[in-house]
């Protein structure tokens, strides 16, 4: 059986995704949708969106609040990023369609793709007594509260819509499975689940044993800390990848050791072991671990799970442990599940696998690579007293605990792209060029092969992209770009690398403060 679990990766990038995406929602069909409707709905699907919004303008000019061909201009004003539009015109369609809910919950949606986290759950909240519109809402509302740091209020949010039914919707239920760290509550949700959804048991069942192999407590438990700061160190260090030669006519030339990009690393200790490298990544959210050092430790398999990267062999069967104490310089959290990547994978070999960079979120990181130092303070810390002169922060959303900023690329602003220390460089999504006029390998460059923890994987390049953070202006000759997939909880539109950006600029998280910012290095 197989848990929701699974995972996008880009080369070095690791990205945990839960499965509590948006879903779909189609409009009421009260007239049914017109042939403009389903014209509109056909290029979306396709990916065009400025056409299907050429469609619906056409239709809309006789048929003015048409839900139908409302509903698709608002997601075709989403598909081209402009949020605004998008959210004026929703709220237009649902005051003259008030039945039509559909245009409350894009609002919402509309609201929150611009940060705007009060008037997005304010819109989600007229949704919460609707059996049908229940369990969407408040799970794209309990994300919103999340994603600023307000872990507490976005719990409380959920106990209470889930409170007001006799028999919740099953999609409340776990979410709030997925959500639980105390022990005895996650074992009594999966029974509660077991009964409501027996035909996802297995699933139940897995998460039922990653609890019960915690005994007691709750998982993710951190030991206080005397005194803040305390500094970790970190390095770098790389890998080596095998690659198969060529072979010409019956003559095999053997096979190629190469070394991978750097990653940058911090001493971990796993249930009193000595000292391992794991990779720093803010791009995950979920612990990894190698085979190597399952074996090592002598960790059992608690349930099984898959996770699935870029490249061609696709999804992965995997297995969940549970590592009883992780410690990372003065820190101690307890019970902390982790997912076995695969022995198939050449990454990992020498590093021991993976430290999500949200494990450490309740304290404010200095993450500065530069002098090779990790910096834990307290949160509310203000940045400019940790980073000096210059500090700058940028607007920030942290969806499923991942840090993402607003930038401006090629003159288009407000767009959400992931702060990813585990990738090596800058790669924007390719579903999004539309949105940003990039026209792939448009010039004369061709595209890039690279290797993922699905095997390898080609990548088109964008030339001459303009990309603003903040107060720093990257002109990039060349960007990677690659289908980055959904699930991210926000529209990304890319993730900011190592190589291009983030080993240009020290950076400050403050996750409960929801503060982002940074200051670039001296040249």
């Amino acid at each position: 059986m197989t848990t929701r679990f699974r995972v996008l990766a880009l080369s070095l990038i690791i990205t945990l995704v839960f499965a509590l995406t948006t879903p779909c929602q189609q409009p009421a069909a009260a007239a049914g949708p017109g042939a403009k409707a389903e014209q509109a709905k056909s290029l979306l699907e396709q990916g065009k969106g400025a056409k299907a919004l050429t469609v619906v303008d056409a239709g809309l000019k006789a048929d003015p609040w048409n839900p139908d061909l409302g509903y698709f201009k608002v997601k075709a004003l989403l598909k081209l990023g402009r949020f605004m539009d998008a959210a004026r015109t929703a709220l237009q369609m649902a005051a003259k369609n008030p039945t039509h809910l559909e245009f409350r919950y894009l609002a919402g949606e509309s609201a929150y793709q611009m940060g705007m986290i009060p008037q997005a759950v304010k819109n989600w909240s007229v949704l919460f007594q609707d059996r049908d519109w229940s369990e969407p809402a408040c799970r794209r509302a309990v994300l919103a509260l999340k994603a600023t740091g307000k872990e507490q209020q976005a719990l409380k949010l959920l106990k209470e819509t889930v409170a007001r039914w006799d028999n919740p919707p099953v999609g409340l239920l776990r979410l709030d499975l997925n959500l639980t760290t105390e022990v005895a509550e996650g074992i009594k949700l999966s029974d509660r689940l077991i009964k409501a959804d027996p035909s996802n048991k297995g699933e139940y069942d897995a998460l039922k044993d990653i609890f019960k192999a915690a005994g007691s407590g709750s998982l993710f438990e951190e030991a206080p800390i005397k005194s803040l700061p305390v500094t970790i160190p970190i390095k770098e260090k790389s890998e080596y990848k095998d690659l198969s030669s060529l072979t010409w006519g019956s003559m095999d030339i053997g096979t190629d050791r190469v070394a991978t990009t750097t990653q940058v690393v911090v001493p971990c200790s796993i249930d009193g072991s000595s000292d391992m490298p794991v990779l720093l990544d803010s791009g995950s959210d979920t612990m990894l671990v190698s085979p190597e050092w399952v074996k090592k430790l002598g960790l059992k398999p608690v349930a099984t799970t898959e996770y699935v990267g870029l490249g061609v062999r696709g999804p992965q069967k995997s297995n969940w442990v549970l590592l009883k104490k992780v410690e990372i310089g003065p820190v101690t959290i307890k019970n902390v599940p982790a997912m076995v990547i695969s022995e198939n994978e050449d990454f990992f070999k020498r590093v021991g696998g993976i430290l999500p960079l949200s494990i450490l979120r309740h304290h404010a990181l200095l993450y500065d690579r530069r002098h090779s130092k990790l910096v834990l303070y307290p949160s509310g810390t203000s940045p400019a007293s940790v980073l000096g002169k210059g500090t700058y922060v940028v607007k920030s959303l942290w969806p499923y605990n991942k840090p993402f900023v607003q930038v401006s690329i090629n003159g288009h602003h407000g767009l959400y792209c992931l702060v990813d220390t585990g990738a090596f460089a800058t790669h924007l999504s390719l579903n999004k060029m539309e949105a940003l006029d990039i026209k792939p390998n448009s010039g004369r460059y061709s595209s890039a092969t690279g290797s993922g923890l699905s095997g390898s994987y080609s990548a088109p390049i964008a030339s001459n992209v303009e990309m603003i953070l903040g107060r720093t202006r990257f002109n990039m000759h060349t960007v990677l770009l690659a289908n980055l997939g959904e699930g991210y909880g926000i529209d990304c539109y890319g993730l900011l690398g190592r190589r291009d950006v983030l080993d240009l600029l020290n950076m400050f998280f403050d996750y409960k403060a929801n503060v982002i910012a940074f200051v670039p290095y001296d040249r």
